[in-house]
């Protein structure tokens, strides 16, 4: 598009000038002679630009056909400028609200070819008519493509500082997504022609609010458009009524286009606009509407992030810096959170927004109307102690939730090493805050970044409490005890009574902290039946009464426990249990193989069956119908149904009788003290020996090292110098098994990482075979390490400490080598031909004693009742006839093999 441009010459600046040629009238705002390069600016390909002129500057209506700017500099290129756009807007405010670019409004000029000619001058621009009908008018102009080259277009300006009347932004890459405030205003003429209406104007556009809006501040300023036909004033009708005229009816605003009415809360308000003009009033107008905010004003009042539309109606979320804000999130990372209570807390990510980023929270107001109440807020916020000088924080305001003369009630950091400091477990804590005195107030949660780890929120509450009380305290004494085990599915959950307490609020938690029942009760008490065996069941309770509950004073207690597992091993309850409580009528017992169904029987003496007599049943779990009998001992036994009976896990392969602890035998215990430095145990070389530790470990009885000797690998870059063999211990065997390597060690300095591989091995060669190894990260400080090894069957085997190469020097000491007991022989089990009982399990070799023991009872003390002897391993199967040793009352069997030790060989036939 070509737009015909005219310069005028300059007659005169003016702050107001009007100069009349017929029905045109020239209205010049701005006489500052600053420099400025908006609003045509060709110092960077794109720029757009925003100026505020008010209605009082520009005066009367009319048509704006032209636009002046002044040009400053005579000799910038003429063709610099690329295409431009111009807009023109009402404007209902005196200065601008932000800084970002708005809706520019009515496109009146679009110029792809601009002659400048030269300056200084005025520069006009012939636009699309634009009908002025007396508000504010905001001008927006954007660049593009301009080509950059110098000399370059400057223009006059005024200072409007402190003022937002003009915003302007650019980029050298792409059209810019932001602005800032400008300090000067680009002076303007606006060329228009007077006009006299002939027909009534047209109804007006609503702007703000939008029609049917709804949580809408009080202080809202209601706003429009003309919407043509050269309307010179309008009047507003507002109500509660529809139509509108119980609050404001048919009053003048002028030419005004804001209105700023009192408005209260939780109301809906209709309003009209009737533009007039010297023909008369328009018809048709129609009739908005808008809600205000909707006030907390019943209590408890609670949020937890668990709606989907966040933020939810009456709540208002703000990014104050930063890329993003408080977020509604499932789970957190850094820290590793789940939410407090159901599935979605609140969330900020402090960990990848900039120091000193800030979003807000705000609630809707709480409305305090009632004397002789206590108004508070609480929430819950996950603290821990990671990065724990870093003030990520949440600040607590009451007020204006754009924190305008707020009052802040407090300041909670995400390290619970900072203020307030939290001395227990990482994890969820609650927060309460008494309201400051006044009527209506919004709650901000004020988030803040340090660059730390993220914060995580939830469960806002809001609870109202008459004074002159206090809520009771904490419930104490939970039944099931805290941490239990094996407890029934059904299970009546008790506590101690809560002096003042009038009711109890019991949360039931599954273990990843979700919510999955909430009850209220007025006793102490509550069954509860959980989904199934084997379960994590999390449970508080929240004593209340009339001034609230316990925990708008702190964080309640949460209890757990763990239901039964499908089978419990054992059987259970463990033989030997005290205190037994005689409602838990739940005996269970470990499936057997090859058992159809168990005989019950329970007496209150050892064999005696005056509780419950041989009563079948064929699960692994028997419930007794009524209370086990106070204050007695109880005997049971299920008995197998079966012919076969498996105990393959309960073998113990020891080499004492079943009533002694088992002990196994050492290999080796070095800890390099035997002999003065510099020399060593025989067996080791490619080491040397220090009376020192290494820099920052003492070599008194504190040390971890043993002191005051140890080996140590001073070159770990010499191949040869790596290793070091423990020569004079060999691990030989007649079968396989596994030896466990016990040994400390450590660098002399963390900028030398290393490892050390520990290794079974064939032989004292540089290049020894090598049956296993493991290999295990040495860090700087003296530290204990087990290595597992495999110990092949039928060769000797050495012990082989490497270092990695470059790991500089290397401390090790006390070596401890040791086995690992034997597997269990494989078809352990009791095998019946009528009334006929043997023992039966299988052959392995390196086994040449077995013995067999009885007992009356399950933990005995046992008997010896049978030695078999296999020393060369010929039979596949050891058996144990139990004939003329079964006789009530039952029997109980202990098994235990002795096995050929691989420290010291010796010859079978000498057993």
């Amino acid at each position: 598009m070509k737009i015909k441009l005219v310069w005028l010459e300059l007659i005169i600046l003016m702050t107001l000038f009007f100069s009349v040629c017929g029905a045109e009238t020239v209205v010049t705002i701005g006489m500052g002679d600053f420099t400025s390069h908006y609003p045509f600016n060709d110092y960077y390909t794109y720029t757009h630009s925003q100026q505020l002129y008010l209605a009082s500057e520009i005066g009367s209506p009319g048509t704006i056909t032209r636009m002046r700017w002044y040009r400053v500099n005579p000799d910038a290129d003429p063709d610099a400028i690329g295409t431009t756009e111009i807009w023109l807007s009402p404007y209902h405010y005196n200065e601008f609200l932000t800084a970002d670019w708005e809706d520019p409004g009515t496109l009146v000029a679009t110029i792809s070819d601009i002659d400048l000619v030269s300056g200084p001058q005025w520069f006009e621009v012939d636009i699309s008519d634009y009908e002025y009908c007396g508000s504010n008018l905001m001008v927006s102009v954007r660049t593009q493509d301009a080509p950059w080259e110098s000399p370059h277009a400057n223009w006059h300006a005024t200072d409007v500082y402190p003022l937002h009347y003009a915003k302007e932004g650019h980029d050298d890459v792409n059209l810019p997504d932001y602005m800032v405030y400008g300090n000067t205003r680009p002076n303007i003429q606006l060329v228009m022609e007077a006009f006299a209406p002939s027909t009534v104007p047209n109804p007006a556009l609503v702007v703000n609010p939008q029609n049917a809006a709804s949580d809408q501040m009080t202080d809202i300023s209601l706003s429009w458009n003309s919407g043509g036909g050269m309307p010179s004033g309008y009047h507003i009708y507002l109500g509660t009524d529809n139509p509108p005229s119980n609050i404001v009816n048919g009053v003048d605003l002028g030419n005004s286009y804001v209105y700023t009415p009192t408005l209260g809360l939780g109301q809906t308000y209709y309003w009209q606009i009737v533009p007039y003009n010297s023909i008369g009033s328009a018809a048709g107008c129609p009739v908005w509407s808008f809600s205000t905010l909707s006030p907390i004003s019943t209590f408890p009042h609670s949020y937890g992030f668990e709606e989907e539309q966040y933020p939810p109606g009456g709540w208002h979320h703000t990014i104050i810096s930063g890329a993003t804000g408080i977020q509604r999130v499932s789970s957190s990372i850094q820290p590793g959170a789940s939410p407090h209570t159901g599935s979605w807390m609140g969330w900020y990510n402090c960990r990848e927004l900039s120091n000193g980023s800030s979003a807000r929270l705000s609630s809707p107001p709480v409305q305090r109307t009632e004397d002789g109440y206590n108004y508070a807020v609480s929430f819950w916020m996950y603290r821990d102690s990671g990065y724990s000088t870093r003030a990520d924080r949440v600040n607590v305001w009451a007020g204006n939730r754009d924190l305008q003369g707020a009052t802040l009630m407090g300041t909670i950091n995400r390290s619970k090493d900072l203020s307030p400091v939290e001395t227990g477990a990482n994890g969820w804590y609650q927060y309460s805050f008494a309201l400051p005195d006044g009527v209506t107030d919004f709650v901000t949660l004020e988030t803040i970044s340090a660059y730390g780890y993220n914060i995580c929120l939830d469960d806002i509450v809001f609870t109202k409490t008459p004074e002159g009380g206090s809520p009771p305290g904490f419930a104490a004494n939970p039944s099931p005890y805290h941490n239990a085990e094996n407890v029934l599915p059904d299970v009546d959950l008790s506590w101690d009574s809560v002096d003042g307490a009038t009711t109890y609020k019991i949360t039931i938690m599954n273990a990843a902290n979700e919510v999955t029942q909430v009850v209220d009760t007025s006793t102490p008490g509550y069954s509860y039946s959980a989904e199934g065996y084997d379960e994590q069941v999390k449970w508080s309770v929240d004593p209340g009464n009339e001034w609230g509950y316990a925990s708008s004073l702190g964080s309640p207690p949460v209890w757990q426990y763990t239901t039964l597992p499908p089978n419990v091993p054992g059987p259970y309850p463990v033989p030997g249990t005290t205190e037994w409580n005689p409602s838990n009528r739940l005996l269970d017992w470990e499936s057997l193989p090859g058992a159809d169904s168990y005989i019950v029987s329970i007496g209150t003496n050892p064999g005696a069956t005056d509780v419950v007599n041989s009563v079948p049943v064929t699960d692994t779990k028997y419930i007794h119908p009524t209370d086990f009998p106070e204050s007695s001992s109880i005997y049971w036994q299920a008995k197998p149904i079966r012919d076969v009976h498996d105990y393959e896990d309960e073998w113990k392969a020891l080499y004492t009788d079943p009533n002694q602890t088992p002990e196994y035998p050492v290999a080796v215990s070095e800890n390099f003290d035997s002999s003065p430095p510099p020399s060593l145990p025989q067996g080791f070389r490619g080491i040397s020996k220090s009376t020192t530790c290494g820099a920052g470990v003492s070599t008194d009885n504190t040390s971890t090292m043993s002191p005051p000797n140890q080996a140590v690998f001073y070159d770990g870059g010499d191949p040869l110098a790596q290793q070091s063999l423990v020569s004079d211990v060999i691990l030989p065997s007649l079968r396989p098994w596994h030896a466990t390597i016990n040994f400390k060690s450590y660098l002399s300095s963390p900028g030398n990482p290393g490892s050390m591989t520990v290794q079974c091995v064939s032989d004292q060669s540089s290049n020894p075979i090598v049956y296993s190894q493991e290999t295990i990260a040495i860090p700087a400080t003296p530290t204990q390490f087990t290595a597992t090894l495999e110990v092949p069957a039928g060769v000797p085997c050495h012990v082989a400490f490497n270092p990695s190469s470059g790991i500089g020097t290397c401390y090790l000491d006390d070596i401890v080598v040791e086995s690992l007991p034997p597997d269990p022989p494989v078809g352990f089990k009791i095998i019946r031909n009528g009334m006929e009982f043997k023992l039966q399990w299988e052959a392995d070799i390196g086994y040449f004693m077995y013995r067999v023991y009885q007992s009356e009872t399950p933990n005995g003390p046992w008997i010896l009742l049978d030695q078999i002897n296999d020393i060369y391993n010929n039979s596949p199967v050891i058996e144990c006839d139990l004939a003329g040793h079964l006789n009530d009352p039952a029997k109980y069997y202990y098994v235990t093999a002795e096995w050929f030790s691989p420290y010291a060989p010796i010859d079978p036939t000498d057993r």
